[in-house]
């Protein structure tokens, strides 16, 4: 097995597992780039993700 074929299967474990439990984590209100708060661009840098 590839190492990118165990990273994926590692992830979708992982995701299988919270979809499972019903974990859903909160939806974040601004991006941080770096470890200081408020510093750098918030999440209009990545434009409409929808």
């Amino acid at each position: 097995m590839t190492v990118e074929a165990l990273n994926a299967e590692a992830w979708t474990t992982c995701g299988r597992r919270q979809l499972d439990h019903g974990y859903m984590p909160p939806c974040a209100e601004r991006l941080e780039w770096t470890p200081w708060k408020g510093i750098g661009p918030g999440t209009e840098l990545l434009g409409d993700i929808a």
